[in-house]
């Protein structure tokens, strides 16, 4: 199911639309995506039902934007990033420290993003959320391929360079998310960066 609209959208409805978002995403954190109810974002956001329900046809739809939304804002600026990384390593420094920048900078969807990409069941959301996951993992393999032919980075299986250079930082961030450690995450980049680079790079 396709819920992503095109349409062009004139500012004051692209606020009332943030606005709703914005709420359903506290409530979503707060109270759970079962236990929240449209009347609940629909308080929240100060919003009548006809503006909602315009913007968005259900309580699903809602939750799949915001997922979709945070996953394409996370990657193009993980993406970004890369562009001032000039050697191998700088390049997975770039990437562990985008990673937790974002986290520290955002962490409301940041803890949403987690929430929802660890579920059991994603529904609607798991079939873009694997065409996402496969078009980042190609855009980071694009950037790390120069090196693995230079012979300065270890030829790996795809899937094993994102779980190599990320696990790590994702793991701490999820940590930081739930108050398990009060560290700021970002003062550990050095290490983790360190980490990658001893795990990846060509002895």
């Amino acid at each position: 199911m396709v819920f992503e609209k095109t349409i062009k959208r004139r500012p004051a409805t692209e606020k009332r639309r943030r606005e709703i978002l914005d709420a359903a995403l506290s409530c979503f954190l707060e109270k759970g995506f079962s236990g929240t109810t449209i009347e609940d974002i629909r308080t929240l956001s100060k919003a009548s039902h006809g503006s909602i329900y315009h913007q968005f046809r259900s309580k699903d739809e809602i939750a799949f934007v915001l997922f979709i939304e945070g996953m394409q804002d996370y990657h193009q600026q993980v993406i970004k990033s890369l562009e001032f990384a000039s050697t191998a390593r700088g390049v997975l420094h770039s990437i562990i420290h985008s990673h937790i920048r974002i986290t520290v900078e955002d962490p409301e969807v940041s803890r949403y993003l987690s929430q929802i990409s660890m579920a059991d069941d994603v529904g609607d959301i798991e079939e873009r959320y694997e065409k996402l996951n496969d078009d980042f993992a190609k855009d980071i393999w694009l950037n790390l391929k120069p090196y693995v032919e230079k012979n300065e980075i270890r030829q790996l299986p795809l899937e094993l360079y994102f779980s190599i250079i990320i696990g790590p930082g994702a793991h701490l961030c999820r940590s930081w998310l739930r108050k398990r450690i009060q560290k700021n995450p970002l003062d550990s980049v050095e290490e983790l960066t360190e980490a990658a680079w001893n795990s990846l790079r060509v002895i």
